[in-house]
């Protein structure tokens, strides 16, 4: 079972791994225009988002505790699978926001979750670069969202580091699993705690916006918040153990050989189908 930890709402710390995010590419939600930030500025205090959403839990009868990512079944080392669909040509895909020749890529046999030795995936990427569009090809082929790189974080935690917050982003990841803001990296590091300080009213507004629809306030609970006693069950998967949860090969995997010329660009996805088609004949 995973260890709970405090809740962290400091800067969060770079990983030798870890790059400074990106801009959100062309296409990306564009900021509220200045009138709709004014307004936003003059009804939303300045606040922490953690300590915002921390008191909204409280209030509404949640306990708030958070988890290690690492001690927990959202953790899982990649698949050789995994790490051969990770190459130049589908990272270029995203890069380009490319949602066509992604798709294209996918269903030639990759893996739906392509990552890194590190288990930095596509889907943290596209979390990162604040590509609502490009997260909906790889969800609807079946992509993992409750997955975790070996710092600790989830694609949560690269929606929240965005230059400019996409909350179509957002919305996709917690209506998959809202506990996504419970899950810490190795360091202590809640998702808020990545959100830069210009967006904070931003993130508020948004939270306010859909706690109805995340955390209703459970029996009993009201302005004085949790009762005593009153228990919230953990995340289930904080309730599996590390490498617990692997992701699945596809269904018509790519072997790891051509999964590899095809992430890399060597040999086209059409191609690639073909190919597998003929030898699935023999």
């Amino acid at each position: 079972t995973a260890t709970a930890t405090a809740t962290a709402t400091g800067s969060p710390a770079s990983s030798a791994s870890a790059a400074a995010p990106p801009s959100p590419s062309p296409g990306a939600a564009a900021p509220a225009p200045a009138a709709d930030a004014a307004a936003t500025s003059a009804a939303v205090p300045i606040v922490d988002p953690q300590a915002y959403v921390d008191r909204l839990l409280r209030e509404r009868g949640y306990d708030g505790t958070t988890y290690c990512t690492l001690e927990s079944g959202y953790y899982c080392r990649p698949t050789p699978h995994q790490e051969a669909s990770y190459g130049i040509e589908l990272v270029r895909a995203v890069r380009d926001g490319d949602a066509t020749h992604l798709g294209a890529l996918l269903r030639a046999g990759l893996s739906r979750n392509p990552c890194n030795a590190f288990g930095e995936s596509i889907v943290h990427m596209v979390c990162r670069r604040g590509r609502a569009d490009l997260l909906e090809v790889l969800a609807g082929l079946g992509a993992s969202l409750q997955v975790s790189d070996d710092f600790g974080r989830t694609p949560l935690h690269d929606a929240c580091w965005t230059a400019l917050p996409d909350f179509a982003v957002v919305d996709r990841l917690l209506r998959r699993d809202p506990h996504l803001l419970r899950m810490c990296d190795c360091r202590g590091g809640a998702p808020l705690a990545y959100v830069k300080r210009d967006n904070w009213s931003r993130w508020v507004e948004y939270l306010a916006s859909r706690a109805d629809e995340f955390w209703p306030y459970r029996v009993g609970a009201g302005l004085r918040g949790l009762a005593a006693g009153a228990a919230e069950d953990p995340p289930p998967l904080v309730g599996r153990e590390p490498d617990s949860c692997p992701v699945p090969d596809p269904p018509g995997a790519a072997s790891l050989e051509m999964a590899r010329l095809v992430a890399s660009g060597r040999l086209g996805p059409e191609e690639a189908r073909r190919r597998r088609d003929e030898w699935e004949e023999v």
